[in-house]
């Protein structure tokens, strides 16, 4: 039978290892607006986005403004607000050409 201040000596190291591991290991960066900030009040958003209070108000009211609500404020992680001005990009010309070429192409295939 093992020595049970052994399992546990090993048990420890094993602990050790394991949290510097986690310390070293390289961590993604925090967004941030250039300011170091990753939460936006309206104000904020308003002047980072370019939007209008109203417009905020109306979007956020329907849904479509990712947001927190804390009593009557409202909230805005900058991660998430840079996804949502991102979705809907705008496919260059080329790309959406190519997309018709290959369509019509697989169409013309199927039909000899």
């Amino acid at each position: 039978m093992e020595n049970p201040f052994q399992i546990l000596d090993a048990r420890l190291s094993n602990i050790e290892t394991l949290l510097l591991d986690i310390k070293h290991r390289p961590q993604a960066p925090a967004t941030t607006d250039g300011n170091g900030k990753t939460i936006f009040d309206i104000d904020e958003f308003c002047e980072y986005t370019g939007l209008s209070k109203q417009t905020v108000y109306k979007k956020t009211g329907k849904g479509l403004i990712p947001h927190s609500k804390r009593g009557k404020r409202l909230f805005f992680d900058k991660s998430k607000v840079d996804e949502w001005l991102l979705e809907n990009a705008v496919r260059p010309l080329s790309e959406i050409a190519a997309d018709a070429d290959r369509f019509l192409n697989s169409r013309n295939k199927k039909r000899r």
